[in-house]
């Protein structure tokens, strides 16, 4: 019973890892501090203006925010909003942002793969027989017909190929800033 129980609590424990990640939380990991100073995080509600330029009243840069994303643009507005509001910040200067593609091949070995083949046959057979015995001698006729059915497979070569992909990807450069 006790080992039971203790494989039991071990089980829990390893499964309780492999709980969903929110993407948004994780892309916030690339937030870094610029200052020593802890800001409390603001509420889930509260807005935050996310800047074109330097705004005109004295502020403080607390952090810088790089990442990019194969996401939509709704995505990187999330994780920005996100983590300016984890981090305690008024509001948010873009730095830069925009759109790169990264072109990646990758080879897929040859191999062989098994086509399945089924077949269908079907026929008739006429004739006489004759026959010779103690009990005497004759012929017969005789008309038989029948169908059968076979399964199998054959192998197929399939050589190596060589594919390229593309990936679209936007990226974001942004300071976070508290107002003095």
């Amino acid at each position: 019973m006790k080992f039971l129980l203790l494989f039991l609590s071990i089980l829990v424990t390893a499964l309780a890892g492999c709980g969903y990640m929110n993407p948004v939380k994780a892309a916030s990991d690339f937030y870094e501090p610029l200052t020593s100073a802890v800001y409390p995080p603001k509420p889930a509600d509260c807005p935050v203006p996310i800047l074109a330029t330097a705004p005109k009243r004295p502020f403080k840069i607390i952090g810088k925010l790089y990442f990019r994303s194969g996401e939509g643009s709704s995505f990187i507005t999330k994780v920005i909003e996100y983590c300016s509001r984890q981090n305690g910040a008024d509001a948010v200067i873009m730095v830069g942002s925009g759109a790169t593609n990264h072109a990646f091949s990758h080879t897929i070995p040859g191999h062989t793969s098994w086509v399945p083949v089924t077949t269908y046959s079907s026929g008739s057979a006429f004739g006489t027989a004759s026959y010779y015995g103690s009990s005497g001698s004759g012929t017969a006729n005789f008309t038989t017909s029948g169908s059968s059915v076979s399964r199998t497979s054959f192998p197929v070569y399939n050589p190596p190929e060589t594919r390229t992909n593309v990936e679209s990807y936007r990226w974001v450069d942004a300071v976070m800033i508290r107002y003095k």
